[in-house]
């Protein structure tokens, strides 16, 4: 289809050598370009063994994985009833997906994630009382922690598995897309293997979080947070009841239609 990754490798002859060159070919709105290996799998690595018959490419590497697609950013638009979310379900098929929908009272703390009153209990078995139903429970704390949203939890799966994953956002123009997505605007920028061209600096809490979970976020190196190649985010858009917000350009712009 439009927007295809296929894992080949190309045997380049420069002089009386052959090469074995693996490469990601990607074809995105009809353009087809070629991605080199150490972008996507880093751990691979080529060795030409000279052989009498010539030279033999040796390519080994740690157990990969490869993502069906690049990562990009969707929007299917159109009259209720039109099938968007159908076709969102056949692109995910089974692969991993988390859902949410936007609408006004949405927030950037909604998607992302935020502190929030949480309730626990006392780690003493013997502090107990009795609930309101008469039944003895363990004496109930209430603390903050830090909760994550959808995209949060994306990426989580994301950074922890070379599978493609979704993350499908419903009636995208309920809420206001700008504020919601925040400084996330900025990771909606895709380059050609399907990562976020530009990084953002994350909050405290959400590196504290991915390293609870024994996430490496950093795939870059920089300490940035990107959108990694294998997560992909659909999402639906009505177009014809009034009581939506408007949607700027360059938010637009940032996604295929």
């Amino acid at each position: 289809d439009e927007h295809s990754t296929f894992d080949t490798c190309l045997i380049m002859v420069t002089g009386p050598s052959t090469t074995l060159t693996p490469v990601r070919l990607v074809k995105r709105q009809g353009i087809l370009s070629q991605i080199p290996y150490e972008t996507w799998w880093p751990s691979l690595q080529v060795t030409i063994l000279p052989t009498s018959a010539g030279s033999t490419g040796v390519a080994t590497a740690e157990p990969f994985q490869c993502s069906e697609v690049a990562g990009s950013n969707v929007i299917f638009f159109g009259p209720p009833g039109t099938g968007k979310s159908t076709e969102v379900k056949i692109r995910v098929g089974a692969a991993t997906m988390l859902r949410t929908q936007f609408h006004p009272e949405y927030s950037h703390a909604d998607l992302i994630g935020s502190y929030r009153p949480v309730v626990g209990s006392e780690a003493d078995p013997t502090n107990l009382i009795v609930g309101h139903d008469s039944v003895v429970i363990a004496r109930p704390v209430n603390y903050f922690a830090f909760v994550p949203g959808p995209l949060a939890l994306s990426l989580e799966h994301a950074f922890s598995t070379n599978d493609h994953a979704y993350l499908v956002i419903e009636e995208i123009n309920r809420g206001d897309c700008a504020a919601i997505f925040g400084d996330a605007f900025q990771l909606l920028d895709r380059d050609d293997a399907g990562r976020s061209e530009f990084g953002i600096t994350p909050k405290p809490e959400l590196v504290a979080y991915f390293k609870a979970k024994a996430v490496n976020y950093d795939i870059a190196g920089d300490g940035k947070l990107y959108l990694p190649a294998n997560l992909t985010l659909l999402a639906t858009m009505n177009t014809s009841d009034q009581s939506l917000y408007p949607m700027d350009s360059a938010f637009k712009r940032r996604w295929q239609w």
